[in-house]
C-alpha cells in the first residue's frame, strides 16, 4: 500500500507510459507480419505396436527384406532435410514474391499472388539479389536488378537471363495493375530446408504413445503452408511406396536368381536318384523288400521240400543197399513227388508180397519163386538207379534254390543300406522340390504386392488452418505493454529516486525513526510571505488553521510558551513557516512573539517589510537596551510582535551562551502567551542545540523535492538522542499527490 501511495504522486507518468506503451504495442502488431498455425494429422505404422512392413514382406517368416517401422524413425523421415527439400522444390517455396507498399511489404503466394516466377536456374549471385518488377501493361513489365544493370522492359512469358538467375514471368487469374510494384527473391533450398527441418516444422504425436503424428509449422501465407504439408504427407508417401517396389524388386531379383540355381541342382539331384534306383535295380524300396523277403520265404521252403525228398531217397537207398532179404519199401514214400519212382516202388511191394506168397508154400528153388526172385532183384536195381537219376536231379534244384535263396537273402540285407542311400537322395530332392516351390510361391506374391503397394500412412485430418493469427499474439503482446506501461515508469522512477536524493513523500520520513508528523503544507502560489491571515480563505491559511489546532493537540494540555522552528539546510522555509505560524496563533487572541535567532543570516525583518533596528544582539551586548527596545509591531496583527536580530555579531555563536538570553526568554514568557523563534538551520551550523534548554517545543521544516534524505540521519540522530525538544515535523511545498493521503490541501496547487 506504501509503494501504491509512493507511486501514486506519478500517475501523469503512468498514464504517458502506458499510452505509449499501447501505442507501440497497437504500431507493432499492425506492422508485423500475422503468423498462421497451420497443421495436418497422419497415422504412421509402428512395428512396435504391430502391423508393419515386416508383416507384408514376402519373406517375413524368414525375418529377410523388412525395415522396422517406428515412430521416431518416422518423425525423423519426415522433418529429414531431404524429404523437406523436395517438397520446396516440386512447390517453388525458395522464390518469394512481395507486393511493395506504402509502409509494408506483403508477401504473396499462389492464388494471391499476380505473377507467377518460373525459375530456369538460379546460383549464389541471386539469392543475396533481390529484384524489381514494375507493372507497365498487360503484357509487359519491366526489370531490375538491385547493383546490376539498369532496368529493362520486358514482355510476360519472356525467358530473362539475369546476373545469378535464368527466369521467366507469367501473368495469373489476378490481374496486376499497371504501376503496381513488386519485389522478387530467391532463397537457398538447402538453406530453407534446413530452417524448416531445425525450427519451423514441428512434429509430434497427437498424444503419448499413438500412431497419430500432428505435422504443423506457421506460415504468413496459409495457403503455402497448407500446400507444403500436403506435398510433405505427398512425398513421405511416394518415399514409402518407392521403398517398398525397390524392396520387391530386390526381392523377386533375389527369388529368380535362386529358381535359376535350383533348377539346376533340382535336375542334378532328380538324375542322381534316377541312376541310384537303375543301379540298384529299385524302384520302391518298400514293395521290393516285401517281393524279396516272400520271394526268399518260398525258396527256403522249396528248399526244404527238396532236402526232405533226398533224405527219403537216401533212406530207400540204403535200405535197398543194407538189407539182404526183400523187404516192403514203406517209409517216407508218401513225400515222393516222382511218379516213375512211386510206380517202381509199388510194383516193387506188389511183387514182393506175391514173392512171398509163393515162398511161403514152396521151396526157395521153386522156379516160380526163383522168377519172382529174379524179377525182384531187377526191381531193386531199377528203383536204385531211378532214385540215383532222381537224387541227382534234386541235387541240382536244390543248388538252384539255395543259390536263389541266397541271392534274395543278400538283398533282404542289403535293403536297409539300400533304404538309407535313397532316403538321403530323396530328402535332397524334397528339399530342393520344396524350396523351388517356396520361392515360386514367394515370388508370386512379391509381384502381387509390387503391383498393389500403396503407403502405410494415412491422412487424419487433411491440412488446415486457425483463422486467427499465431503469431504476432495480440492479446500477449497488449498484456506485455500493459505490463510494460507500469515497469518503465516504476523504472524511471526508482531510478530517478536512486540518482535523486530528494524527499519526495511523507513515508519516506516516517520510515526514518519516530518521529511525530504535525502537518503538511501544500505549495501557495500568493504573492507576499504572509499566507495566513483571519481574513484568508485560502488554501495555505487553511493549512495553517489546521497545523494550529495540530499543535495544540499536541501539546496534551501542557501550556508551551516556546517554540522553535528549524530546518536542515537553507531554503525549505522555515523563516515562511515561522512568520504564518506565528500569524494564525495570534489570530486566536494570543499575544505572540516571532523571535528572530537567525543571527548569521537574518531575514525574518526583511520579509515583513520592516526596518531592522535594536534587536537580540544589541540586548546581549548592550546593558542599557531594554524589552521594549527590541520589540516591535508586526504590522499583521494586534497581537503579533517581532524582535529583529539586531547587531550583526562576528561570532554569534558564543553570543547564545550569554547569561542575557535566559533573562531574555524570562521576560518574553512572563509578557507574551507565544514566542515562536526562527533559528539557523541544524545541519549547517550548532545555534540551535544552544537554544535547546529555552524552547518547549521544536517545529522542524522538511520540503518536498528539496530536502536531501540524507539529512533524515540528521533528524534521526536529533530524535534519538532528544537533543531538541519534543521535535515535530513539518512538510512544506507539497504537491496534491504529496500531501493527499494525508488528507488535507485536496485543492492545493499542483
Amino acid at each position: 500500500m506504501k509503494q501504491i501511495i509512493k507511486y501514486r504522486r506519478y500517475w501523469p507518468v503512468f498514464l504517458i507510459c502506458m499510452l505509449l506503451s499501447i501505442s507501440v504495442a497497437a504500431a507493432y502488431i499492425y506492422l508485423a507480419t500475422p503468423y498462421y498455425f497451420v497443421s495436418t494429422t497422419l497415422m504412421v505404422q509402428d512395428d512396435k505396436k504391430g502391423d508393419g512392413m515386416l508383416k507384408e514382406s514376402a519373406f517375413s517368416d524368414l525375418n529377410m527384406f523388412h525395415s522396422t517401422k517406428t515412430i521416431d524413425n518416422e518423425i525423423q523421415i519426415l522433418r529429414s532435410t531431404n524429404t523437406i527439400q523436395k517438397v520446396l522444390k516440386s512447390l517453388a517455396i525458395a522464390t518469394r514474391c512481395f507486393i511493395d507498399g506504402p509502409l509494408i511489404k506483403k508477401e504473396v503466394y499462389g492464388s494471391s499472388s499476380p505473377l507467377k516466377i518460373n525459375v530456369i536456374n538460379v546460383n549464389n549471385l541471386a539469392y543475396t539479389n533481390p529484384l524489381k518488377v514494375s507493372i507497365v501493361n498487360a503484357n509487359e513489365f519491366r526489370l531490375s536488378t538491385l547493383g546490376f544493370e539498369p532496368s529493362k522492359t520486358y514482355r510476360f512469358g519472356e525467358r530473362i537471363k539475369g546476373p545469378g538467375f535464368v527466369i521467366s514471368v507469367d501473368k495469373t487469374r489476378l490481374k496486376a495493375t499497371a504501376g503496381e510494384k513488386f519485389e522478387v527473391s530467391f532463397i537457398n533450398t538447402y538453406e530453407l530446408a534446413k530452417s524448416y527441418h531445425n525450427t519451423r516444422l514441428d512434429i509430434t504425436p497427437v498424444v503419448k504413445d499413438a500412431n497419430v503424428l500432428q505435422i504443423s509449422l506457421q506460415d504468413n501465407i496459409p495457403e503455402r503452408g497448407m500446400a507444403i504439408l500436403n506435398q510433405l504427407v505427398k512425398e513421405y508417401n511416394m518415399q514409402d511406396v518407392l521403398h517398398k517396389n525397390q524392396m520387391a524388386l530386390a526381392t523377386i531379383d533375389f527369388i529368380d536368381t535362386r529358381l535359376s540355381y535350383l533348377t539346376t541342382d533340382l535336375g542334378s539331384v532328380e538324375l542322381n536318384v534316377q541312376k541310384y534306383k537303375q543301379q540298384n535295380r529299385v524302384t520302391n524300396i518298400q514293395s521290393d523288400a516285401e517281393s524279396n523277403l516272400s520271394r526268399a520265404e518260398e525258396y527256403k521252403q522249396d528248399l526244404e521240400k527238396v532236402k526232405v525228398q533226398l533224405n527219403i531217397l537216401n533212406t530207400i537207398d540204403k535200405s535197398l543197399r543194407k538189407s539182404a532179404s526183400f523187404l516192403p519199401i514203406v517209409p517216407g514214400t508218401g513225400s515222393l513227388q516222382d511218379g516213375t519212382l512211386l510206380s517202381l516202388i509199388a510194383k516193387y511191394n506188389t511183387t514182393l508180397e506175391e514173392y512171398q506168397q509163393l515162398l511161403s508154400g514152396n521151396l526157395p528153388g521153386n522156379p516160380l519163386v526163383v522168377a519172382v526172385k529174379d524179377r525182384l532183384v531187377i526191381m531193386r536195381d531199377n528203383i536204385s538207379n531211378n532214385i540215383l537219376s532222381i537224387r541227382n536231379n534234386l541235387n541240382i534244384t536244390q543248388n538252384n534254390l539255395a543259390s536263389n535263396y541266397t541271392e534274395f537273402d543278400a538283398r533282404i540285407k542289403a535293403t536297409p543300406a539300400l533304404e538309407t542311400g535313397l532316403q538321403q537322395r530323396d530328402r535332397e530332392q524334397v528339399v530342393k522340390a520344396n524350396l523351388f516351390q517356396y520361392l515360386m510361391q514367394k515370388r508370386e506374391e512379391t509381384a502381387l504386392a509390387l503391383s498393389s503397394n500403396i503407403a502405410d500412412a494415412k491422412v487424419v485430418d487433411p491440412a488446415g488452418y486457425e483463422s486467427i493469427a499465431a503469431k504476432p499474439k495480440k492479446q500477449f503482446i497488449y498484456l506485455c505493454a500493459f505490463i510494460m506501461g507500469f515497469i518503465i515508469p516504476i523504472s524511471l522512477i526508482s531510478a530517478k529516486e536512486f540518482f535523486d536524493n530528494r524527499i519526495y513523500t511523507i513515508q519516506e520520513v516516517k520510515e526514518n525513526g519516530n518521529l511525530k508528523i504535525l502537518g503538511e503544507l501544500c505549495h501557495s502560489q500568493q504573492v507576499g510571505i504572509l499566507a495566513s491571515t483571519d481574513k484568508r480563505r485560502s488554501d495555505i491559511s487553511e493549512l495553517f488553521r489546521y497545523l494550529r489546532t495540530n499543535l495544540t493537540l499536541n501539546m496534551d494540555g501542557k501550556h508551551r510558551q516556546v517554540l522553535m522552528v528549524t530546518s536542515s539546510i537553507q531554503g525549505e522555509g522555515k523563516t515562511f513557516t515561522s512568520i504564518n505560524l506565528a500569524a494564525s496563533l495570534s489570530d486566536i487572541n494570543k499575544k505572540v512573539l516571532l523571535l528572530e535567532f537567525d543571527l548569521r543570516k537574518p531575514d525574518l525583518l526583511r520579509q515583513l517589510g520592516i526596518d531592522a533596528g535594536k534587536g537580540v544582539s544589541d540586548y546581549i551586548y548592550d546593558l542599557s537596551t531594554t524589552l521594549s527596545d527590541i520589540v516591535y509591531p508586526s504590522g499583521i496583527s494586534d497581537n503579533l510582535f517581532v524582535i529583529g536580530s539586531g547587531t550583526m555579531l562576528l561570532n554569534s555563536g558564543n553570543d547564545l551562551q550569554n547569561p542575557r538570553i535566559a533573562d531574555l526568554f524570562r521576560q518574553l514568557r512572563e509578557e507574551f502567551d507565544y514566542i515562536i523563534l526562527d533559528t539557523s538551520p541544524v545541519a549547517l551550523v550548532a545555534d540551535a542545540f544552544n537554544l535547546a534548554t529555552y524552547i518547549d517545543t521544536t517545529i522542524y521544516v522538511i520540503r518536498y523535492n528539496y530536502t536531501s534524505r540524507a539529512y533524515l540521519n540528521v533528524l534521526a540522530d536529533i530524535e534519538k538522542n532528544n537533543k531538541l525538544k519534543e521535535l515535530m515535523i513539518i512538510l512544506n511545498d507539497g504537491k496534491t499527490d504529496n500531501i493527499n493521503d494525508y488528507g488535507y490541501g485536496s485543492r492545493c496547487y499542483s
